[in-house]
């Protein structure tokens, strides 16, 4: 779990820079950023099986409904902040917690 997490850490910075470099272009991958949501959700289901009592699961599936708000509202600005200042936050303390 410990290097899925590190993982998303490093994607949400891939898929932060990419959203704000392609924003004005309009050429988002979005297979990418949907695989990347679909590991969310995958990392959520290990969480709440896993042994570690101080992650807040309830916290992440939180978050990970704001990102697919923002992609429902094609709010790609949005999208990234969320990943960028919400997810990446928790996503750091979760890997201290595990370690």
């Amino acid at each position: 779990m410990e290097n899925k997490i590190v993982e998303l850490i490093d994607s949400i910075l891939n898929i932060s820079n990419d959203i704000q470099n392609t924003i004005i272009k309009n050429e988002i991958d979005n297979i990418y950023i949907m695989e990347f949501v679909s590991s969310l959700a995958k990392l959520s289901k290990e969480a709440h099986e896993s042994q570690y009592s101080d992650l807040d699961i309830d916290e992440l599936n939180e978050k990970l409904n704001s990102l697919l708000n923002a992609l429902e509202d094609k709010d790609m600005i949005l999208f990234s902040d969320n990943l960028e200042y919400e997810l990446k936050p928790l996503l750091e303390y979760w890997k201290e917690v595990i370690q």
